[in-house]
């Protein structure tokens, strides 16, 4: 599994070696997922997936801070955790409007990451 959360690294060939045969690519890149996987050559099995993590965050944070949605991109793509559970401990973390804009946050990575 890799995960990209700078999206300037997002074509950076070093970014997915090692990747496994059946792995997960899940970068912060705000175009097709199409796109990342022709140009940096991923085998067919790789399950890859893109989210405009930075303009989310943007909007939901208000922050150029996008490790909350790419959290909710990677549960998506993985399922190693349930959306409920992460959740519950983001509302546990923080509190006021940061709660609510990381909640957004998780929210809309979840259900906007892209995948090919």
């Amino acid at each position: 599994m890799v995960v990209v959360i700078d999206r300037s690294m997002a074509f950076f060939k070093n970014t997915a070696s090692g990747l496994a045969r059946d792995g997960f690519f899940v970068s912060n890149f705000d175009r097709d997922p199409t796109e990342l996987r022709a140009k940096l050559g991923l085998d067919p099995s790789v399950r890859v997936m893109a989210l405009d993590a930075t303009g989310i965050a943007m909007k939901s944070i208000g922050k150029d801070i996008p490790n909350t949605p790419m959290l909710g991109a990677l549960i998506r793509a993985t399922e190693l955790v349930k959306f409920d559970s992460l959740s519950k401990v983001l509302s546990q973390r923080f509190k006021g409007a940061v709660q609510a804009g990381n909640e957004d946050a998780l929210k809309r990575g979840y259900k906007e990451v892209k995948s090919a």
